[in-house]
């Protein structure tokens, strides 16, 4: 439960950490919790004591996480005036007239600093239940990794609805993979603009009795735990990425400063790759880690230690503070944290979001292995 604005920095920074790089800005994720908790108190639920016949749907943003340089004299598409704060209000509302259901439950699609801010806030302000659990235990570049889709459950009909006004209703795709792409082509428009512009969806409408099979449940908790664990070291002048690391079950991976970042945005997302020197026991060493919006491969001195579908998760190795990869920066002095994602431990969940996926010729490296 989120009372306090201080409840909602945990809440996001938690959310953040487990986002791995991407998931969206923590500011603005935020102040979209902040402007929910002066209604009212922000509660979630286990799915499980949910009713079985009751209709939910997964809400999340779309899109590259990179920064837009707009050099356009004419601001591009004409696009000048938001019309939503939160557009997965309006997403929601269309699948729900679509479909002709009531929809009563509001499932996060992952976990990220603004992403799952945006479907608390849509939840809180029509007044549905929100499910203390998400599709992804982390955050994910694309609709196919969620684990609906990897276990073959069609994200369609869904329903695109933008910050700008945009409003596309999908009745059909021909595979999640198109799903995907057609999501990732509306928020190219929707963030030419404005890179925090939000290209809502509303997507994977199921019963509860079915979402059960594949919510990864407690990870709303789990975000906020994770949130309270950094902030409260700080407080007491411990070392948070080792508190962290014990109270989340993680590992640090590395330590140093970084000295490198490039990246492009490419179709809808930011891509690219941190270079870290070592600092410290890891001195004379360097660690490479390559993001499609989040991380999802490390090689330590060339030699991969960590990859999807773990987390790969960096921070201020002072504060523990956790980055997006579009804060970023070099000269930043970080901590990289892996964290085991057992749902996705498995060979779907492999195939879908391990090295291979994302044309690289090498195996799974779990966190665990030693």
């Amino acid at each position: 439960m989120l009372r306090t604005k201080q409840d909602a920095e945990d809440f996001v920074r938690g959310a953040c950490l487990f986002g791995t790089g991407g998931g969206g800005s923590k500011k603005e994720g935020f102040e979209l919790l902040s402007a929910a908790i002066a209604r009212a108190p922000l509660t979630w639920d286990d799915v499980e004591t949910l009713p079985a016949d009751a209709w939910t749907c997964c809400a999340f943003g779309m899109g590259s996480i990179a920064p837009v340089a707009n050099s356009h004299a004419e601001t591009p598409f004409g696009l000048r005036t938001k019309v939503w704060t939160n557009p997965l209000v309006s997403a929601i509302q269309e699948l729900e007239k679509f479909a002709g259901v009531k929809i009563s439950v509001v499932i996060p699609f992952e976990l990220g600093g603004k992403n799952t801010a945006l479907a608390c806030n849509a939840a809180a302000f029509l007044g549905l239940k929100i499910v203390d659990g998400d599709y992804a235990g982390r955050a994910v570049p694309e609709l196919a990794q969620s684990l609906p889709a990897v276990h073959g459950v069609a994200a369609y009909p869904f329903v695109i609805v933008d910050s700008w006004g945009n409003t596309m209703i999908v009745k059909h795709a021909a595979t999640n993979a198109a799903a995907e792409a057609i999501g990732k082509m509306v928020s190219i428009v929707t963030k030419a603009p404005d890179s925090t512009a939000t290209c809502g969806h509303a997507a994977f409408l199921l019963k509860v009795s079915e979402a059960r099979r594949y919510v990864i449940r407690g990870t709303l908790s789990r975000a906020l735990h994770a949130g309270q664990a950094i902030r409260s070291a700080r407080e007491r002048g411990e070392d948070p990425v080792e508190v962290l690391c014990k109270a989340m079950s993680g590992r640090r991976v590395f330590q140093g400063t970084v000295v490198r970042k490039t990246w492009a945005n490419s179709e809808g997302y930011m891509i690219g790759t941190t270079e870290i020197t070592g600092t410290g026991q890891y001195r004379g060493s360097l660690l490479k880690v390559w993001f499609k919006n989040e991380n999802h491969i490390a090689w330590l001195d060339d030699v991969p230690v960590v990859t999807s579908p773990d987390l790969i998760s960096i921070v201020d190795v002072r504060t523990g503070e956790p980055y997006t990869n579009t804060e970023l920066q070099e000269g930043m002095e970080v901590a990289v944290i892996g964290f085991f994602n057992e749902a996705f431990a498995n060979e779907r969940g492999i195939e879908a979001l391990g090295p291979k996926h994302f044309g690289f010729d090498i195996p799974y490296k779990s966190i665990t292995a030693k």
